[in-house]
């Protein structure tokens, strides 16, 4: 079993590995441009386990992962900073930091993170909402140009009192966008 530490940036990540098998261990860093993660990543044997601390623009990698059949563990970052002694800040040290915490399955911390259908399910969700605000404002709007109008849907709204009473209170500019939202309101 091969047990990754990856300290994951923008443009590049700090990997330290161990072969729990051979007891080998590795320290490199890729470079995100053109295939050489998923190469790396593709071309790792047995089962793996990766651990990162959670970032922004950690999904790419997450998907990648997902895609290759490889478990990936994330941690709170707060509490992997918690276990350093040390202040000063370093890819190496840090990837390292996640590699002992993995081997020590008990210390890492974990935090959960949503499945792919999850995540889908959210941003459907979260669409959905964005789609009903602005149905919300449009009808708001609808409302607000109409005057004497009820306090129920305005889509569903009809005069009670003839066309030309309510000319008048129209404002300008009012009455040709009334004309075109409302034709019924119109015909003579």
């Amino acid at each position: 079993m091969k047990i990754l530490g990856c300290d994951l940036h923008a443009k590049q990540q700090t990997i330290a590995m161990v072969d729990t098998e051979t007891g080998e261990f590795t320290e490199k860093t890729l470079i995100h441009k053109g295939n050489e993660v998923r190469e790396f990543y593709a071309a790792l044997e047995g089962p793996v386990v990766v651990g990162i601390e959670a970032t922004g623009a950690m999904q790419w990698f997450l998907e990648l992962l997902e895609e290759l059949g490889i478990v990936c563990r994330v941690g709170h970052p707060a509490k992997i900073r918690a276990a350093e002694t040390r202040k000063q800040k370093h890819d190496r040290r840090d990837a390292r930091l996640m590699l002992d915490l993995l081997i020590r399955e008990d210390d890492f911390p974990e935090i959960w993170m949503p499945s792919s259908e999850q995540r889908d399910l959210r941003i459907l969700l979260q669409d959905r909402h964005q789609w009903v605000k602005i149905r919300t404002r449009v009808q708001n709007t609808l409302h607000l140009g109409l005057p004497d109008a009820p306090k129920r849907s305005t889509l569903a709204y009809r005069p009670r009192q003839p066309v030309p009473e309510r000319w008048g209170s129209l404002g300008p500019g009012q009455c040709e966008f009334a004309a075109k939202q409302f034709p019924v309101w119109f015909e003579n």
